[in-house]
């Protein structure tokens, strides 16, 4: 079983739009994170391979994951089987780009000596960096941080799609996807009052999702449990 938290407005989206989205590495907010992305390709997307990724973590629930990704204080966090949603992504998107590589791994974690030492061997001087390296060393780049980030037990989804497809997609790709099949249940912010939390619960139902929602009693008054 795996987890993430969207933003409120994000899930609604989800809902609503039931697209799944994939996003660039080249947005992901940790500088340490796709290095060789943004050191061969200083952020220009048109140049980037149409490679993308889903971040997920396998905790079931922490306070780390709500305090992080929930800064408004209405989040919502999803669970979902890894090997179904890796098998749904395989069948829709392959069946579109048939020359696409999908993989669902869990992050490796180094010290920040050992991930300087790795980078710094594959891209060679910074006078003169390779302009080109393998697909595969760039794919297999997006499974390793540093271990200040241990804690978060990552599980990654990387998608690269058919060369030639970035100038056509650009920093996102979407894939249609149903809310009710690959969500097995939702809980919402633990910082949500009793008014607000059977508010955002009536209006998620109201848009479709008949799975299971309640709130995370993280923080909740243990007398009242």
């Amino acid at each position: 079983m795996i987890s993430r938290v969207y933003t409120f407005e994000r899930f609604l989206q989800v809902l609503i739009e039931k697209q799944f989205y994939f996003i660039s590495p080249v947005q992901w907010k940790d500088p340490w994170e796709a290095i060789l992305f943004k050191e061969l390709y200083n952020g220009n997307m048109e140049s980037i391979l149409p490679i993308y990724g889903s971040c997920w973590t396998l905790n079931e629930e922490t306070d780390l994951a709500w305090r992080a990704y929930s800064p408004s204080k209405n989040g919502i966090m999803v669970f979902a089987e890894e090997q179904e949603l890796l098998s749904f992504f395989k069948t829709d998107i392959l069946h579109d780009y048939p020359d696409s590589q999908i993989i669902g791994k869990v992050v490796s974690y180094l010290t920040q000596a050992d991930y300087l030492d790795i980078f710094r061997d594959v891209l060679g001087s910074k006078k003169d960096p390779p302009k080109r390296l393998p697909d595969f060393l760039l794919f297999d780049s997006l499974y390793v941080k540093r271990n200040f980030f241990l804690t978060e037990s990552e599980f990654r989804f990387i998608i690269h799609l058919d060369n030639g497809m970035a100038m056509q997609i650009g920093d996102h790709f979407n894939v249609k996807f149903d809310p009710n099949r690959y969500f097995s249940k939702i809980i919402l912010d633990p910082n949500l009052s009793g008014n607000d939390y059977q508010f955002y619960k009536g209006l998620i139902t109201r848009l479709g999702y008949n799975g299971p929602i309640h709130q995370s009693d993280v923080y909740a008054d243990p007398t009242t449990l």
